[in-house]
Order: C-alpha cells, then structure tokens, then sequence
C-alpha cells in the first residue's frame, strides 16, 4: 500500500488514500513509522480522520517503543482497546470460534431441536442478518438472534458486523 501510495502521489501529485477491491474497501494512512490499514465494506464505513487519528495515538502510547526500534507486536496488543474505542462499533471484530464444525446435514440434525430450522437457514443462505431470520421463521427478532448466538457458541457458524449490521455466516 505504501508503495503504490508513493507512486500515486509522485504520478499524479495526490496521495492515494484507499482501494476497491472485490466490493470491499481498504483504506490507508502513513504517519511514519506507523501505516494504518482497515478493511471495510462501505466506502462510508470509516470516517475521514479515523485513520490518523489511530495512527497518531498509537504512536503517542507507544513513543518509546518505536524510538528504541522494539516492534514486538505481542506489546502492542493493549492497544486493542483504544483502537475498539476509536472505529465504529460496527467495525470492530467480534471473536468467533477459530474451528467451526462444517454446517451439513449431519451437523444440523446434530444440533438442538430449536436451532435446526435456524441452521437449515443458515446453510441454505450462506450468510443472513437476524432480521432476515426473524421473517422467514416468524420469530421475533430477539429469537431470531439468541438463536444464531447459540449456533455461534457451539462453533456451526461464525458472525461479523458490518456497516449494514451483524452478519451470521458458515
């Protein structure tokens, strides 16, 4: 990114501040030494000085860290709260098991009887908001969702949120 950036703005005489790619966005920002990098699925998603503003405290926090040349990343971890503070909450990466069980046949007649229409739904979309639950099983939308959460917790399916709201995916 760094170097494509440099290129555009000795080409043209702009900085490039972002790519589509794919439909999804990846924005950056170089505040030397630190480049900030967010991938989003809306151009809208991250608000024009988020960038910096991460970059700048990041660099605040740790100052004599990156003055002593000592970039072990394992430090940088308590950053992870600023940062959960500074983007938009529904951009921050929620936790979901690393392993899920394949969601099949098998796994679904496996699963509770109360989450199996729910996991047939699930399957047969491959990703689905609880409000699209909610109105194709009739449930209401706090069901629909603790539903998913349960599917979630036994590891058949995975969530992420986006600037359209939580996403449940395989």
């Amino acid at each position: 990114m760094s170097a494509i950036s440099s290129f555009s703005r000795e080409a043209v005489g702009n900085q490039l501040q972002g790519i589509e790619a794919d439909d999804r966005y990846i924005f950056h920002f170089t505040q030397n030494p630190v480049t900030v990098v967010v991938l989003a699925d809306h151009r809208r998603e991250i608000p024009g000085r988020t960038l910096e503003q991460i970059a700048l405290s990041f660099i605040s926090k740790f100052a004599g860290d990156i003055r002593n040349g000592d970039y072990n990343s394992d430090q940088f971890s308590e950053f992870d709260e600023a940062l959960e503070d500074m983007l938009p909450r529904k951009l921050t990466i929620h936790d979901s098991p690393s392993k899920i069980d394949p969601l099949d046949g098998l796994s679904i007649v496996e699963s509770p009887t109360e989450l199996q229409n729910v996991a047939k739904l699930v399957l047969r979309e491959n990703e689905i908001s609880p409000e699209q639950v909610a109105k194709t099983l009739r449930v209401d939308l706090v069901t629909a969702t603790e539903q998913l959460d349960k599917l979630v917790e036994l590891g058949k399916i995975q969530v992420r949120n986006s600037a359209d709201g939580t996403v449940y995916h395989i």
